[in-house]
């Protein structure tokens, strides 16, 4: 390397790169409730603003730009917990992002929005986000209102 003869090819755009960094650490730090240090960053102008009373303790935030057209990655940014980024990369666990498509894959199988499904504790042991039960609705419903248990009921039925 210090005879230089290599080419590195990159999609990351550095510009890019430093705003979508600093503009993490900014909302993280905003979500935290916590006092802004990086006063330069003009993408932190665009975050939306929070209520003043708003705060919350554990924040952090990732952030990656694709470019539509190419799928190329023009800037990564890991999780920014207090400060330190996490590996981007490293495993983390889906939450509900995967929802829609466990429901899409019930609708390519015969189901629809208007379909019956249950909200009831079972044996598994599932818990919705606000630790109750809502008994009998549609899938539209419980795919708007990201209720937890029918999604997995779904999922252990081959959705």
């Amino acid at each position: 390397l210090e005879r230089g003869g290599l080419t590195i090819i990159t999609t990351l755009d550095y510009e890019l790169q430093k705003q979508a960094s600093c503009a993490t650490e900014i909302y993280a730090t905003r979500l935290a409730g916590l006092e802004e240090s990086n006063s330069d960053c003009d993408s932190a102008r665009l975050l939306p603003s929070l209520p003043p009373t708003t705060t919350f303790i554990d924040s952090s935030a990732s952030a990656i730009i694709i470019d539509p057209n190419t799928g190329q990655v023009l800037a990564m940014v890991g999780e920014t917990n207090q400060g330190v980024e996490t590996p981007l990369t490293s495993a983390h666990r889906s939450g509900s992002s995967v929802d829609a498509f466990v429901y899409l894959t019930g609708f390519t199988r015969g189901l629809s929005p208007a379909s019956l499904t249950w909200d009831i504790p079972s044996e598994l042991n599932f818990q919705n986000f606000d630790d109750e039960f809502h008994g009998a609705m549609r899938l539209r419903t419980a795919l708007l209102n990201d209720y937890q248990v029918p999604v997995q009921i779904l999922k252990i039925n081959g959705g």
